[in-house]
């Protein structure tokens, strides 16, 4: 998976998603960026879908 600071931002969007099908995908984006080390369901309720997408910004500051 990508992790430049762009594809990040991108996943961290679609881990906030209204849509279920696109939050899913991003869960799945997010296991091959970084593996395990940020725990997300796409099915958790928005503030703690929040925290996981603050999460991936955070490995984007990382990144830059």
């Amino acid at each position: 998976g990508r992790t430049d600071a762009q594809s990040l931002d991108v996943l961290a969007e679609g881990l906030l998603d209204a849509d279920l099908s696109v939050r899913t995908a991003a869960g799945a984006a997010l296991f091959r960026s970084v593996g395990g080390g940020i725990d997300y369901d796409p099915e958790w309720p928005r503030a703690r879908r929040k925290q996981a997408a603050a999460r991936v910004r955070a490995l984007q500051n990382r990144t830059q």
